[in-house]
Order: structure tokens, then C-alpha cells, then sequence
């Protein structure tokens, strides 16, 4: 589907009613693909289940958003757990990953029809905001899709502080880094991220042909899903949804499951991760000997140990 294009009239400075416009002139052309024997992965964060106008949202409408995404893999962002919204979906997926943020019973969830097995579950605190207790959430869990191990990363990230989303982006990296076909999804809060995940060998699933204008009423486009480029997935569509039923819209992505066989995604030795000399080969030659000296200690004390030196 073919991106929606919105300029605001001069004299429309709300962001809401910018939203909505945009939103009115986009569902004339809210066409989702048909999903096929693809796998389809969703993004979307619900906003407490409220609208663009912080008003809690029609559940019926809600459903059948929901029903029309038809989603495989289904990661949302600033859920309330207790709320019939949430309900509904444990209904509707058989597993469920939820992790609280902010407060009890407010979080991410990733949910689906295919069992989800949890890697790590990390939350990091947050200085947006006054409560001492914000905090965002990160949930990576593993599934199987036609034989192939896929792992899904659901982040929501820090709001202000660009340095924090990377500090939190590549810690995220180091625990995902040794793990077949990750894929990085959520609310990333920022337009550029990109650049610094496309040193570490990942892609955004937009084509060129659907790169959204934003997927916020903040006008900005900060919902990805990212693949890494060595792993077994091809991505066959990809784009968002137009809806008001929250401040964001639903991202998704149709992949199907490949045998990559790029020579740059050869592993060098048998027993290596297929990823990581891509992640290595951008690192400062001095970081790089500072790595291996520090492994290569770590096998002379394990062995003097062993000796009972």
C-alpha cells in the first residue's frame, strides 16, 4: 500500500486535529494485504486503549481492528492489563508474555497463537517523567515458524534522552546477539535509530514504496520492525494501519522463511554465531584486542583453577 501523504492546512496548529484529518483523509486508502500463508507480525501501541484525545476507546471498534490486523505475532506497548480490552485478547491468543512498566497491570505484552517461550524480560528506568517508579520494558521471546526459530524483541523506549535509547539499544544487542533471526519491534521513540542498528547488520521492514509519513499524531515515524539482513526471513509486506484508536498506528510486516545463503552471512567457524563478526567488524580495532585479552584471562585463571594453582 502505497504511503499516505498529509500536509496540514497553516491554520490547524492542535495536534489532535491534525491527527484526525490525517487520519480521515488515510482511511480512504486503508488497504491491509492479504496475509496469504505469510507470517505477519504486529506492532502497536494502544495508549491505554484510549484515542489521539485521551478518551477510552469503543471496544467493539477495538476488535475489529484487531480481527482485521489478523496478526501471527501481536506486540503491544502501554497496556492495562485489567481491562476487557486486554481480555479480549487473551481470548483470542492462546499465549500470552506481559511485562509491567510504569506500575502494576501497566506494560507490553506480546501475544500469539503459536507458543512463545521467554528469553529475558529487562525493564530500564526512565527520567522523562517525575515518578521515580517509570520505567520502560523490554520482552524477547522465541517461536516457531515453519520449522524456523524466530525471536521477537518488544521495546518501548526512552522518550527524551537519545543516549539512553542506545545505551538500552545495545544492551538489548548483547543479550539477542547469539540468537537465530531476531527481530527488533516497537515503540522506539525516535526517527533515526535506524542509522545506528544498520551498523549492526538490521533493517526496517518498510519498503521504499511503504515508508509511512508517521505512524504518531506527533507527526514523526518512531514504529519499526526490524530484521537482521543474515537471517532466513524475506520480508514480502509491510506497512501500517490507519485507525483512531490510539495516539500510534498499528505497524505490521508479512515475512516468510528463506535459506539465506549470502557469502557475508557465512559463519567463519562451524561453532560461531552466525552474527557475530558483523557486530565486530565495526568495533575499534583496540576494543577488539581489549575483548579477546580479556576472554584469553579468563581461560588462564579457569585453568590455573583447575590446576589448584
Amino acid at each position: 500500500m502505497e504511503p499516505i501523504i498529509y500536509q496540514p492546512e497553516p491554520d490547524v496548529v492542535n495536534k489532535n486535529d491534525e491527527f484526525k484529518n490525517f487520519i480521515e483523509i488515510a482511511n480512504k486508502k486503508n488497504i491491509l494485504p492479504n496475509k496469504n500463508k505469510n507470517f505477519r507480525i504486529c506492532s502497536f501501541n494502544v495508549h491505554s486503549f484510549k484515542n489521539y484525545n485521551n478518551v477510552e476507546i469503543n471496544f467493539d471498534k477495538f476488535k475489529t481492528v484487531i480481527n482485521e490486523l489478523d496478526c501471527d505475532i501481536l506486540c503491544l506497548q502501554e497496556v492495562i492489563k485489567d481491562s476487557q480490552f486486554y481480555n479480549f485478547l487473551l481470548q483470542k491468543y492462546k499465549f500470552n508474555i506481559y511485562c509491567d512498566a510504569d506500575y502494576d497491570g501497566f506494560g507490553n505484552a506480546i501475544l500469539s497463537n503459536i507458543k512463545l517461550d521467554v528469553i529475558f524480560i529487562n525493564t530500564y528506568r526512565s527520567k522523562t517523567f517525575y515518578s521515580s517508579k517509570k520505567q520502560r520494558c523490554v520482552i524477547c521471546c522465541k517461536c516457531v515458524y515453519n520449522q524456523t526459530e524466530l525471536n521477537i524483541v518488544n521495546l518501548h523506549l526512552e522518550t527524551q534522552e537519545f543516549n539512553k535509547r542506545l545505551n538500552i539499544l545495545n544492551h538489548i544487542m548483547k543479550n539477542i546477539i547469539k540468537l537465530p533471526n531476531p527481530i527488533l519491534v516497537g515503540d522506539f521513540n525516535d526517527t533515526s535509530i535506524g542509522q545506528s542498528l544498520k551498523l549492526k547488520m538490521f533493517e526496517n521492514t518498510y519498503l521504499p514504496h511503504t515508508y509511512p509519513e508517521m505512524t504518531s499524531k506527533y507527526n514523526k515515524t518512531i514504529d519499526y520492525i526490524f530484521y537482521h539482513k543474515c537471517s532466513d526471513i524475506q520480508i514480502i509486506n509491510s506497512g501500517i494501519f490507519y485507525t483512531d484508536i490510539s495516539d500510534h498506528f498499528p505497524v505490521y510486516t508479512d515475512l516468510t522463511i528463506i535459506n539465506n545463503t549470502s557469502i557475508d552471512c557465512k559463519r567463519k567457524k562451524p561453532d560461531e554465531p552466525i552474527y557475530n563478526w558483523h557486530i565486530t567488524r565495526y568495533q575499534p580495532a583496540k576494543e577488539i584486542f581489549k575483548i579477546k585479552a580479556a576472554a584469553n584471562a579468563v581461560k588462564v585463571i579457569a585453568k590455573a583453577r583447575q590446576q589448584g594453582i
